[in-house]
């Protein structure tokens, strides 16, 4: 009885301390001393992405970048595809664009190398053992990819040149309207 009302406790006192509401809380594992509870990371808790120092969240416009940012054409494999431009560099691939609402983007290697750009507070020099702390276990992993899939979007980490860290990231907010 103690150990039900010391967990009940804890947990009671972690929902007092505010945010925690919106997490779902998912059961990790049972322990001699009761069970352990982790917080399970919702798409909107991951869906924070610095560019630059400028803070945004799927959807938004390029506008809330500020100045030297821009959309402009860029030649795909197949087709030309939406990119986003600081000062004359590409630093974005957008792959779902309406002409308003930026939903989807893909960061390359060239993007963290001339920026600064972070996902979740986690840049380019995190390894992926990294990413699993703070974003949890990836709902599919393969070799040099974590992927995060929610009911509103997806986040992929992925190393294109085999490191331990990422270089390649993509992360997209569903189009519920679609669904």
């Amino acid at each position: 009885m103690k150990k039900l009302l010391s967990v009940i406790s804890a947990m009671a006192v972690m929902f007092a301390m505010g945010g925690c509401e919106s997490k779902e809380i998912e059961q990790v594992s049972d322990t001699v001393a009761g069970t352990v509870q982790s917080e399970k990371l919702t798409f909107d808790d991951i869906n924070v992405i610095e560019i630059n120092g400028k803070t945004v969240s799927l959807p938004f416009k390029i506008e809330e970048l500020g100045e030297g940012y821009s959309i402009v054409e860029e030649q795909g494999y197949n087709e030309r595809v939406p990119a986003i431009y600081y000062n004359n560099q590409c630093l974005a691939v957008i792959e779902n664009y309406n002409g308003n609402d930026i939903t989807s983007l893909t960061f390359t290697s060239d993007s963290f190398e001339h920026n600064s750009v972070e996902i979740c507070n986690l840049s380019s020099s995190d390894n992926f053992q990294k990413i699993i702390d703070t974003v949890g276990e990836p709902s599919r992993q393969k070799e040099l990819a974590l992927i995060y899939e929610f009911d509103n979007g997806e986040l992929y980490f992925g190393s294109e040149d085999g490191s331990s860290g990422f270089n390649y990231v993509e992360i997209e907010l569903y189009d519920n309207s679609e669904q």
